[in-house]
């Protein structure tokens, strides 16, 4: 989960027209697991975002206390890599929608985060 949300910020910085990977945990700390019926909330920050890829911290939380923490490298994939979509656009859009990323998904100064343009 942490994971998915850090590269859900990095790809939305870029209206999702950059592929994001997962490539490297530099750092994973785990308090204790999770159990069934805890409602976990993640919290992550992109400390860089360029056009190579993304840095960026990543908290899991149950309640207020902490159980997790994770440092998280992205890569942009480049030219290679761009053989056809990914997704459906309309695909892709409904997973967000599915995943509440515009009612939770916020900016740096709190403002939402809007649907892209290519996506609508």
């Amino acid at each position: 989960g942490i994971a998915q949300t850090a590269g859900l910020l990095v790809a939305q910085t870029s209206d999702f027209k950059e592929r994001v990977v997962l490539a490297k945990l530099s750092k994973a700390v785990f308090e204790r697991c999770a159990l069934p019926g805890e409602q976990l909330r993640y919290e992550c920050i992109a400390e860089r975002i360029d056009a190579d890829g993304a840095n960026c911290h990543g908290k899991a939380f149950i309640g207020e206390e902490q159980i997790a923490e994770i440092d998280m490298v992205f890569a942009h994939l480049d030219e290679r890599f761009q053989d056809g979509s990914l997704f459906e656009p309309e695909d892709f859009l409904q997973l967000l929608k599915v995943m509440d990323m515009f009612k939770v998904g916020v900016h740096p100064d709190g403002t939402p985060i809007k649907i892209p343009d290519d996506l609508v």
